[in-house]
């Protein structure tokens, strides 16, 4: 009960010191403009932001959104990451199996990337840290994570 208690406690301090803020983001501690509005030019960016933009910076990422801008004819600007996710597949086939072929049957974690165009989605499958792979005809992994569940 007394570890109950110290967790609830712990719990209680960090709540109430994260809703402090020192105003550093904003001078004076207020954000907004003459108007009313939230001026938002000074305020850093999000972990969420900067997680996807460092995402967007992987070799393997990159090497996937340039293989899709050529597989469709499209600008890699133009294609987005709709997700984004640690999983593991239920077998070596990484989720991607192509006839004749024999896989592993044991577990193998890995990452779904899916990227989209202009609302058409394409899976891109990675197993043990690998290069992402595009996958025709996706199987659904046995079980997810969002890596960031912002996307």
């Amino acid at each position: 009960m007394k570890a109950i208690t110290r967790l609830s406690t712990g719990a209680l301090v960090l709540a109430m010191l994260t809703g402090c803020s020192t105003g550093d983001d904003c001078p004076g501690g207020d954000c907004s403009t003459p108007d009313g509005q939230t001026d938002t030019s000074s305020v850093s960016p999000t972990a969420a932001e900067t997680e996807g933009a460092e995402m967007n910076d992987q070799p393997r990422v990159r090497a996937a959104v340039a293989d899709l801008a050529s597989r469709w004819d499209v600008s890699e600007e133009d294609i987005q990451i709709a997700e984004h996710r640690s999983v593991t597949w239920p077998d070596g086939s990484a989720g991607c199996p192509q006839p004749g072929q024999a896989y592993t049957q044991a577990l193998v974690p890995g990452e779904l990337l899916i990227l989209s165009v202009a609302g058409k989605r394409s899976n891109y499958h990675s197993a043990n840290g690998g290069d992402f792979a595009y996958c025709e005809s996706p199987i659904q992994p046995s079980k997810t994570q969002p890596i960031n569940p912002d996307i």
